[in-house]
This record gives C-alpha cells, structure tokens and sequence, in this order.
C-alpha cells in the first residue's frame, strides 16, 4: 500500500552536551505594593541553591519559589484585585546585561507570571530613575512550567544596576478554581554578556508556517550576537516549491545584539499537499557567511461542502436532556466552517443525549435504541455520512448505529421500500472533537435518512456513564467533496534551546499509529519511533537522542 509521507529539516549543529552558562545573581529582590507568602528572598538564591549550576540549568527541588499572599481570596485574579506586583532587582554595582532568566512557579496550578516588563535604571539613578537614562523597557512572556530555565534576550546590550521586574499577567482563567489568586515565580538570574568580537549570525534552524489555502507573510528573526556590525548581503529561496515564497524585507545590517526580520510570503496559489523551500542568510560572519533554515508548510484540502438538513426528530424527543435539534446545527455552529471541521466544546448548547435509565446502568438494556429521522428537504446524492462524538470523558457517546433510507416520494413512513441498502458503523474512538467520517458503499438518492443507536460505550458497571445515548453533530457532504481521510501534514518544528530536543506536531487521525524517521542524507533513514498512537487532531514527538554536530537533519512522518 502506498504511505503518506511528510518532510521536515531542522539545523542541529550543537554539542550533545549544553555548556554550563555564567550568572549574575541579584544581591536583592525587594517589593514594596505585595506581600509574600513564600519569601521573595527565594528569587535570588543562585546556581547550586535555587537552580542547578549545570547545564541546562534546571530548578532545584526543595524551598526555591516566591509567591504573594491573596488579598481577594479564592477563587480570585490577583492582578485584577490588587494590581500587578513590582519586584526591584539590585545586582549591587552597574552591570552589563543582555539577558534575564527566570523559572516558573508551578505546572499545577495559575499562579505563576505569564507576562512581565522590565526597566534599568543606573547606580546613579537609583531605585527612583528607572527609565531616565534607559528608555529600553522589554516586554517578555514565560511557559507555565517550575522547572526549566526560561531565558529571554535582550535586543541591546544595558549597563544598569537596578531591574524594575513588573509582574503584568498571571495564567490566570476564569472562574481562577486553578490558581490565580497570588503572583509566584521561581528565580531570577541574568547570564553574564559575553560575545566573540567578530559579527556573529544568530538564526533559526527552521520556519513552519501553518497550514494555509490563502497568501501569508510569515517572518525569520536575525540576531547579530558580535561585537562588531552583521551585514546581511543577501536573503534567497531554493529548493522544490520555492517558486512558492518570496522576500519582502529583510535587514541591510544589525549591531551588536540587535534583532531583524526577515519577512516571507508564501502564495499556495495551486499547490496542494506539503511545501518546503530553503531560505539562505548570506552575511559577514566568519564563521557562517551562509546560513540554511528549511521552510515548510502545506496547503490542506478545500473546506468541504454539505447538504442542507431540514429538520430531525427522535422516538426519544419527549424525554430527551439535550434536544436533538442540536445534531443539525450545521457548519459554522455545530462545526467549525474550516477543515478538519472539528466541534466546539459547549455541551449543552450543541450535542443531543437521552434522558437517563438510572444510574449506573446500561440505556440499552433498560430502553429501545433511539431513532433518529433526518429530513434533507429534497432527494440528495449522499455518499457519506459525518458524526462527531458527545463527551469523550463518559461513556453515553454513541458507538455503533444503523441506516435506512426513503425518497421524497415515499416519505418516512416508505424508509427503507425502494432502497434496500442498510449499513451498520462502529464508531471505533469516543471521541468528542474530531469529525468522524463513514463512507456509503453507494451512491444513495434520498430525503430521508433513519439513523438508528444500536449501542454506545458503557461498560460495566457503568460508572464512566452509559446510562444515556448522545451525540454531537450529524451531517452530509456533497458529492465531490466527501474527504474520508485526514491529510498527513507538518504543523509544527522547533527546538529546545536549553536541551536542543527536536519536537515534530503532526496532523493525525483517531486510531492510526505513524512511523517518525530521521536522516542526515535523504539516501537513508532511520526509524526513531514505529507504532506512534494519534493523540488527536495532532500529535507531537520529541526527539530527544540527537548526534552531536549533526548538521541539517530531515524528518519525516508516514503511515501505512
């Protein structure tokens, strides 16, 4: 059988092991508008203390993270409450800094910064000048996550002794049941500036720009990490579909630790499938006067089209929870408008169950399968039928369900007279999310179609549900735009700074299994992972065993 294959290139010419970094540790961290809960001493305690002096530098277990008090209580957002904490950092003399690192405070909960703003100020300025001599006041956001060192460049190089750090945002979500409430963060350290005196080209290994029908611009940030000016002489596309991008801008040169763009457009135009191209940096590095970054994307399928679908009733209908109205709610309102077409998340307003045989216990065993009557409003050429699930956390969801079929002329009460074709599905996944497509054996001309619920996911002793019958969406494509499969498309390639893992976000479908392999050549290939399970509507593999120095490596995915 013939395998989807998709192609991805990532730059690795790094060591297998990280050089450990040099820091600044503040002499203090102060804040004079919180109060703390966990000490804010905590926030400088340093490599050995507060984080790992060795590479990649991670947090130390034990007492290493700060956090405020919570003046609106629980659940509340703290920074709507009592405004955004200012932390001021004292590095004890003017110092150079090109950098800040910080570490989070928590995967588990809200309460860690998200986004924060920094200002300088001069040993001279003192605390009270932050700002006046130093306009630069950056703007940073961090993951949420206690544990890796979180590094942030500076575009310009700032000698200051004081760091006004403004905790702007935390993760905060409404209703705040998962933190919010305080303002936490782990450690706060700056590497110490150091750079080769020659210009010094600092680029990206690759460029993945999403899945697109329509013209985009997509942009390559430059950073010059040398003393001396980068002059960036050319910026030119090669490869397979480079005819596909073009160059809109790009920086004539950058001085010592500034950014530039270069700015891409890429025109799908009528390409179809995986696209890939090769952007070259050409510039005055001695050490790289040519730069490669593989840039990809692909151009996924037409939306698809559907039937109208005029009404639906349910031998349920009078005792139903959810009403089954909500199963025809239609393209843009039951289902996103745009391909993979994948259903919302509000339950309530837009899935169908049954009422309830008691709980726990089996719907079937108690009642008859529900019956379900959709009504095209005219005799339509169907040649598949689309489902999405009801909840994939319980097990009411459909599972397996059965067709009949009546013309205009026959009406509901001839289902089943002159078309004699009657198929039973297994919906293999409970799945809540994905758009779920069954194939028609035949071409079948008709208004009426019986769906009947012959069994859904419960399993004994049904306490994960299965005491109702429910499902999401129901609807019909139009001959020439049934897609019973789901592309196989890159969507995402980057890697780790700190420990220079490779993670690979793939389109995927719910039940297939994908081959992920790697080579340095395009002759041979090496499997790295056989057998990876479909996550979702995407699936994401970290390669996390690099050779060192490898130089451009390619990726690819396939399945059978």
């Amino acid at each position: 059988m013939k395998k989807s294959i998709l192609l991805a290139a990532l730059w690795c010419g790094f060591a297998s092991a990280a050089w450990a970094a040099e820091f600044y540790t503040p002499v203090s961290v102060t804040s004079a508008n919180s109060n703390a809960f966990f000490p804010i001493e905590r926030l400088h305690q340093g490599p050995g203390l507060g984080f790992d002096e060795a590479a990649p530098h991670d947090a130390l277990a034990g007492e290493t993270t700060w956090v405020t008090d919570a003046p609106g209580g629980y659940p509340s957002d703290y920074v709507a409450v009592a405004g955004p904490p200012v932390l001021v950092v004292d590095l004890g003399a003017n110092t150079p800094l090109a950098e800040i690192s910080v570490w989070g405070y928590a995967a588990s909960n809200d309460n860690g910064v998200k986004d924060f703003q920094l200002r300088f100020a001069t040993e001279a300025e003192g605390e009270a000048g932050f700002g006046t001599s130093i306009p630069y006041a950056p703007t940073f956001t961090a993951i949420q996550n206690n544990v890796p060192r979180q590094s942030f460049y500076f575009d310009r190089l700032v000698s200051a002794r004081y760091v006004e750090f403004t905790c702007v945002a935390t993760f905060f979500k409404p209703p705040g049941t998962t933190g919010g409430d305080r303002v936490g963060l782990g450690e706060i350290a700056f590497e110490k500036f150091s750079a080769p005196p020659e210009p010094d080209l600092l680029a990206p290994t690759a460029l993945v720009i999403p899945p697109t029908r329509e013209p985009v611009e997509a942009t390559v940030v430059l950073r010059n990490n040398g003393q001396l000016p980068l002059v960036i002489s050319a910026a030119t596309l090669s490869g397979p579909q480079a005819g596909a991008f073009s160059i809109v801008s790009k920086p004539a040169s950058l001085i010592t630790l500034q950014s530039g763009n270069v700015v891409l457009k890429f025109t799908p135009g009528l390409l179809e499938g995986d696209v890939a191209a090769t952007l070259t940096i050409a510039s005055n590095d001695p050490d790289a006067p040519s730069v490669d970054i593989a840039v990809t994307s692909s151009v996924p399928p037409p939306p698809v089209e559907f039937f109208p679908i005029s009404s639906i009733t349910s031998s349920t209908q009078d005792s139903d929870f959810y009403p089954v109205d909500n199963l025809i709610q239609g393209i843009g309102d039951g289902f996103d408008a745009n391909w993979p077409h994948q259903q919302g998340t509000n339950v309530a307003a837009s899935r169908w169950v049954t009422d309830a045989c008691g709980y726990p216990c089996d719907y079937l065993g108690s009642f008859a399968p529900p019956v379900l009557i959709l009504d095209l409003g005219q005799n339509r050429p169907l040649q598949e039928i689309n489902l999405w699930g009801y909840n994939r956390s319980n097990s009411n969801g459909l599972k397996e369900f059965q067709l009949r079929f009546g013309t205009d002329a026959e009406g509901t009460a001839g289902i089943g007279t002159s078309i004699s074709y009657n198929p039973t599905f297994q919906i293999e996944e409970n799945n809540d999310s994905d758009r779920l497509a069954f194939p028609l054996e035949q071409t079948v001309n008709a208004r009426y179609v019986e769906m009947t619920c012959t069994d859904n996911f419960y399993v004994d002793p049904g306490t994960s549900g299965g005491d109702r019958i429910g499902l999401g969406e129901i609807a019909f494509p139009s001959t020439g735009s049934v897609q019973p499969t789901v592309p196989l498309v890159i969507t995402g390639l980057s890697r780790d700074p700190v420990t220079g893992a490779v993670a690979l976000t793939f389109s995927s479908e719910a039940g297939k299994t994908y081959t992920i392999k790697r080579s340095s050549t395009l002759a041979t290939w090496t499997d790295l992972a056989v057998g990876v399970p479909a996550t979702g509507a995407t699936t994401t593999y970290t390669d996390s065993d690099l050779p060192p120095a490898s130089g451009v490596l390619f990726y690819r995915v396939t399945r059978p």
